[in-house]
């Protein structure tokens, strides 16, 4: 069963028969909405109240049955935390002493009745200046028959779903006048560096080895083993609420004993090498405990950044790093593209415009075409249509971007590819190639290449999805990243498996856009893996 801060239905498929040597197609009656609609509901699902220690404290939930008249059973009960942070109800521990229900542990409502689930909490006299009780409510279910109303002989089996509401509620205190010392003693047990959807991601693992719950932050910094003062701090968040807006989704609450993984992505851009991956427990305004852990980010093992910035040397990038210059209606005839040096030295910076055969590019222009940025500084550089334009094809070539510095250590050269579009967009036409199981780093991948057949540039865009046969788990992964497919050129989507998928067989989808109000390409087969890939 699963549990979240919003009603849960539950549903439950039971199965008779006879025989049960005998299998026999069986027929199915529609459900209609009205028929699977939650049987109660209760506000709010979590209160946040403030308290002293030993204080004894009231609270009220309001509670309404919606879909016909049901028996409620109401409980109070203790907490676990799974590693998403999130809070299920412990039914096989005794339930807490300190909270205590005044309203009746068992409810018969008609249906739009409402009702109040009322109590008391004793706030505990230890030194923690968290708490968290739980209230577990459920109803008793109703079994609707799904069989067809056809008649069927006696040896069929016989199908029936039973719905049953169930509500975790939470009440948290905030306890006035205790600091938060026991967040000194969380542990952080391990850390990360790794990529989520394209993009470089951190994670951390903490323990509570304490009897009291935690809330705190977890401040971040991905330090560059050359140059650690030029780093910037981030937070992590619990996955149960990274759909949260700011400061609540930083807000992490551990319970006693539990495991919680912490993670967000980094901000800054991160180019290949040692690491070390810094992690801060803040609580009450104080900083309790840092520890690091060495991390190494692979070449090319976040392709979504690569797609936005280039990086020109160890420390120095350039953004974007593909540049469209249009004529059209709606397009921009100028770019402003960011060149930022993130190294401990200062670097000297030339740009020049070139075509795809590394001629000298005049249908577009860039200014200032030389600079130099100290440590740590970033400039603006304004890209712009030439003098010498072509009206009747688009063009392609590329801004150059070199840096030099004293030492050496900021000396490379990109390429940002740019693109002049005159003429109105012509229908895409991508061709998909044959499926491969290959290797990309560490990381297995499904790759399939991509012909652009047609006479524009194309955002690559995929998304693929695994589907267990037998129990319709699916898991989604995505390659491309708006990388631009050229007109006559090949080159691969490559879906990297960075999560541990379960032996067996699968139904694997994959889906390439060709942009918007252009039909998306669907590729389908099935596949069986393995524990050895």
């Amino acid at each position: 069963m699963i549990y979240s801060r919003l009603s849960t239905l539950a549903v439950a498929l039971l199965l008779t028969a006879a025989h049960p040597a005998t299998a026999q197609p069986i027929g199915f009656r529609e459900l209609r909405a009205e028929q699977v609609k939650p049987a109660f509901s209760v506000e709010p699902v979590v209160q946040r109240l403030e308290a002293r220690r030993g204080q004894l404290l009231p609270f009220r939930f309001d509670l309404t049955s919606l879909a016909r008249t049901t028996t409620i059973d109401i409980r109070p009960v203790q907490m676990t935390q799974d590693l998403t942070g999130a809070v299920h109800p412990d039914v096989d521990n005794p339930p807490p002493g300190e909270l205590t229900l005044t309203s009746p542990s068992r409810l018969v409502l008609d249906e739009d009745t409402q009702t109040q689930i009322e109590g008391t909490i004793r706030v505990p006299t230890t030194n923690s200046p968290f708490h968290t009780f739980g209230i577990l409510v459920t109803d008793y279910g109703r079994r609707i028959d799904t069989t067809s109303p056809q008649p069927q002989a006696a040896e069929e089996p016989q199908m029936s779903i039973e719905f049953i509401t169930r509500y975790l509620l939470r009440i948290d205190i905030d306890v006035q006048g205790v600091r938060p010392e026991n967040a000194g003693k969380l542990i952080l047990e391990a850390g990360e560096l790794r990529e989520e959807q394209g993009y470089p991601q951190s994670r951390i693992v903490i323990v509570n080895p304490t009897e009291s719950p935690l809330e705190f932050q977890v401040e971040c910094r991905l330090l560059s083993t050359s140059d650690p003062s030029l780093s910037d701090t981030f937070n992590l968040g619990m996955p149960v609420r990274c759909e949260l807006p700011p400061p609540e989704r930083h807000l992490a609450r551990i319970l006693p004993g539990a495991r919680i993984r912490m993670e967000g992505f980094v901000p800054q851009t991160i180019f290949p090498g040692p690491y070390e991956l810094e992690a801060t427990i803040v609580a009450g305004r104080r900083k309790w405990k840092t520890a690091r852990f060495p991390v190494l980010a692979e070449d090319g093992a976040f392709p979504a950044q690569s797609a936005l910035v280039a990086q020109i040397a160890s420390g120095v990038s350039a953004a974007p790093a593909q540049i469209e210059l249009s004529t059209l209606r709606g397009g921009s005839r100028f770019v402003a593209v960011t060149v930022n040096n993130a190294t401990a030295e200062p670097a000297d910076f030339r740009l020049s415009t070139v075509t795809l055969d590394d001629q000298l590019a005049n249908w577009f222009a860039v200014r200032p075409d030389n600079f130099r940025l100290q440590a740590g500084g970033s400039r603006k550089v304004l890209v712009t249509l030439g003098n010498n334009r072509p009206t009747d094809a688009d063009q392609y070539g590329a801004l150059v971007v070199e840096s030099q510095s004293p030492a050496g250590t900021a000396n490379g050269t990109a390429q940002l590819l740019t693109v002049l579009s005159v003429v109105d967009p012509p229908p895409p036409n991508l061709q998909l190639g044959d499926l491969s199981w290959q290797v990309d780093g560490n990381l297995p991948a499904i790759v399939v290449p991509v012909t652009n057949a047609g006479t524009r540039f194309v955002p690559l865009q995929g998304r693929m999805q695994l589907t267990d046969i037998d129990n319709g788990s699916r898991f989604e992964f995505t390659g491309g990243y708006g990388r631009w497919l050229l007109p006559g050129v090949t080159d691969s989507i490559r879906f990297r498996i960075a999560q541990k998928i379960p032996s067996g067989k699968y139904e694997l989808k994959i889906l390439i856009n060709q942009g918007e109000d252009q039909p998306t390409l669907e590729l389908k087969t099935l596949v069986e893996l393995s524990e050895g890939g």
